[in-house]
């Protein structure tokens, strides 16, 4: 098993009760993925799980229990590895106790009566640094098959001011009142968090045209386009938490988040504001017809 692997599992949210553990054959016993969930079913269940494990060969070698209580027994671990589709008989078993940051560790011997089967092992003794070039994976099951990890990972767990931040503090931003300034246009999902969406792959645009998308903005994977629907709700909460409603405009900004995702040209500068960004909104041609196309609408009805 790689050290790597049981520094992540402190940082695991209590959401997720338990992992499986499994390797390639032939690697010498070696734990190349530790794979979280709320239930071992859940995890097994994964359709992107078993294509992983299937196209690897990869075998269960045991279990890791999450936010164990102190007063955990190890021993009621059996019946959920007797459970397990497995060809070896002797697998791991973490427990973790103290919000994961104390690690039991045991050999359990599924062919032996239950007193023997639970032998306590040094973590040191099972742990190894991880090889160049090993594809390993550590995480919950959700995320297989999501591309877009490194950065929007770190941003859903409550991290997106501290990027944004960071990033609008180190990125020289052109003169865009140069004629030679140019412009790529790409489309991000019309899901009603477009404003959104373009905020949070302008912070990483190489790793947003690295996912295969639609001509729409959406990606191919469905599992992404739910990851970056979350991403997006993440940022708009942000905001949201910064309001004060005792003062007018952060009412008024409160109330329209509230009720919608869609960001109405007034909203910008103040949400601007909350993030401490700076961003440049251009109306298409085809915006501004629609908009006078509304004007003549409702002059009409008027009369």
């Amino acid at each position: 098993m790689y050290k790597g692997m049981l520094r992540k599992l402190s940082n695991y949210e209590e959401t997720s009760a338990v992992a499986v553990l499994a390797g390639w054959q032939g690697d010498g016993d070696r734990i190349h993925d530790m794979i979280t969930g709320n239930s071992i079913d859940e995890i097994l269940g994964c359709p992107e799980v078993a294509m992983r494990w299937e196209s690897r060969k990869a075998v269960i070698m045991g279990l890791a229990v999450l936010h164990a209580p102190a007063t955990f027994n190890v021993h009621s671990t059996l019946t959920m590895l007797t459970s397990l589709k497995t060809p070896l008989n002797t697998l791991l078993v973490l427990v973790g106790k103290n919000g994961c940051r104390d690690i039991e560790a045991f050999e359990v011997d599924k062919t032996a009566p239950e007193t023997e089967a639970f032998v306590a092992v040094n973590l040191q003794s099972v742990c190894e640094n991880k090889k160049m070039g090993v594809n390993s994976f550590a995480g919950h099951f959700s995320l297989l098959g999501v591309t877009y990890q490194d950065r929007a990972l770190s941003m859903a767990h409550n991290q997106l001011l501290k990027v944004i931040t960071a990033a609008d503090a180190t990125i020289e931003m052109e003169d865009l009142t140069e004629p030679q300034s140019s412009f790529v246009l790409n489309a991000v999902p019309a899901d009603g968090s477009c404003f959104w969406h373009s905020i949070i792959h302008a912070i990483d645009f190489s790793a947003y045209q690295s996912i295969p998308r639609k001509e729409s903005g959406y990606a191919v994977n469905a599992r992404q386009v739910e990851q970056e629907e979350l991403l997006a709700k993440k940022l708009m909460d942000s905001v949201l938490q910064q309001c004060d409603c005792s003062k007018g405009e952060d009412e008024i900004l409160a109330k329209e988040l509230s009720t919608s995702p869609q960001v109405s040209l007034s909203l910008v500068p103040l949400i601007c504001d909350k993030l401490q960004i700076g961003v440049r909104i251009t109306l298409s041609a085809e915006a501004r017809l629609l908009d006078l196309q509304i004007f003549l609408d409702l002059d009409t009805v008027d009369r």
